[in-house]
């Protein structure tokens, strides 16, 4: 291409920015995300449990990491069968991590050091306490059909699925599906 004209950007120079707007990196991609999850990250209270208020008091430390942005483990409402994965209710704060007015001072207080808050969402995860699926159960419309329900039969599994359990020698387990 002899005689072709190069483009070339400057992204960060801050001269015409509507220009070149759509060509800068997203956030994510500028700097580290720190995962957090809630319930081992720092007990505020004494209870032996992490929670929101812990994460906030540790603000500044975070911001002293150079991260971008925290990404935080599920905090919502939850009979915690699965740690926290199996949601009962996705519009409430559980208890044991604290409260609405707890995860709005978090979030006020990310903003204010420029730290971006990211929730690990799994609508995928509900418990069976969640109203939705009780619901289902219960064969309630239009909730029939949120979630798929086989009859079980004796001679078959329901599925093909394998599960492992790996014992530590420290008497942990391990459940893998494979």
């Amino acid at each position: 291409m002899h005689g072709a004209k190069r483009k070339s950007y400057e992204l960060d120079s801050g001269q015409d920015t509507k220009k070149h707007k759509s060509r800068q990196a997203p956030w994510w991609q500028k700097g580290p995300l720190y995962h957090i999850y809630p319930k081992s990250f720092y007990d505020s209270n004494g209870d032996g449990i992490g929670d929101l208020k812990g994460i906030t008091m540790k603000a500044d430390y975070l911001k002293s990491l150079g991260i971008t942005g925290i990404w935080m483990s599920p905090f919502f409402k939850s009979p915690m069968v699965d740690n926290g994965y199996d949601i009962e209710d996705y519009l409430q704060v559980d208890p044991i991590f604290g409260s609405l007015d707890d995860f709005k001072k978090l979030i006020d207080t990310f903003k204010a050091k420029n730290i971006k808050v990211v929730i690990d969402f799994v609508p995928n995860h509900t418990s069976d306490q969640h109203e939705c699926f009780q619901k289902s159960r219960q064969k309630i419309h239009p909730y029939t059909d949120y979630y798929i329900w086989k009859s079980a039969n004796e001679d078959k599994v329901p599925t093909n699925w394998k599960s492992v359990q790996i014992s530590t020698h420290s008497g942990c387990c391990l459940s893998v599906e494979i």
